[in-house]
């Protein structure tokens, strides 16, 4: 009985070590149970962490782990797999391909970066999808402290600044408004707040009045936007 894994990321690892410590405690022998990896590359990629400096050293190798449990390494890539006859087609680095049969498979190839058709993305875009891409942004970045720094003559080019008078809100006018809270058998009244710097209401007979002034910060979106406050009579 074969049991095949597809991958070797953190999944594909894990589904071997798990394979064959079950297979250790039930007293299976790897001749009854062959387990059985394939990938490019023995190797387990921290792909989490590839946007870390240094993102070469992110990676741990597995041949020698897989060998200390009994799991055979194969190399190359899975291309087609036949469910119907429990085949899989491999692509080897050689450039050839083979066939593989299997009793029992466990697919964790991961996934891949969708990259849309979008001009200049190719040619000019970085993501750490994978440890290639990773190395490639790494060494770009690490490149820009040899690039030409802004000049005089490159600096007139860069449109102006803008000044303190441009970026000024405009003002808004002070609204202040009251209403009167109705009770039982009173009649409801209400006074208009003048324009000061502090609203002032005149004494109702009722016996609350509740009033909601809207200043000018929060009327253009700089402070909150209302505020209420209890005037007993």
């Amino acid at each position: 009985m074969r049991l095949l894994i597809i991958g070797a990321g953190f999944a594909g690892m894990y589904a071997a070590l798990s394979s064959a410590r079950l297979r250790d405690i039930q007293g299976v022998s790897p001749d009854d149970l062959e387990i059985a990896l394939i990938a490019p590359e023995p190797t387990l990629v921290v792909r989490p962490r590839l946007y870390e400096p240094k993102p070469e050293t992110l990676t741990a190798p597995l041949l020698d782990v897989l060998r200390a449990i009994d799991v055979d390494y194969i190399q190359g890539s899975a291309e087609t797999i036949d469910t119907k006859a429990r085949m899989v087609q491999i692509a080897t680095p050689r450039g050839t391909r083979t066939t593989l049969s299997y009793d029992r498979l466990v697919i964790a190839t991961g996934s891949r970066l969708f990259r849309p058709n979008i001009p200049g993305l190719a040619e000019h875009g970085f993501s750490v999808d994978s440890l290639d891409d990773a190395i490639a942004l790494d060494k770009h970045l690490h490149g820009l402290a040899d690039r030409p720094a802004v000049t005089d003559a490159t600096r007139s080019s860069l449109p102006a600044a803008a000044s303190p008078a441009s970026r000024r809100q405009p003002s808004c006018p002070r609204a202040c408004a009251t209403s009167s809270a109705r009770t039982p058998g009173r009649a409801s009244s209400s006074s208009s707040a003048t324009a000061r710097s502090r609203p002032t209401w005149a004494k109702t007979p009722a016996r609350s009045s509740r009033m909601r002034c809207e200043s000018s910060a929060s009327r253009c979106g700089s402070g909150p936007a209302s505020s209420r406050s209890t005037n007993p009579a």
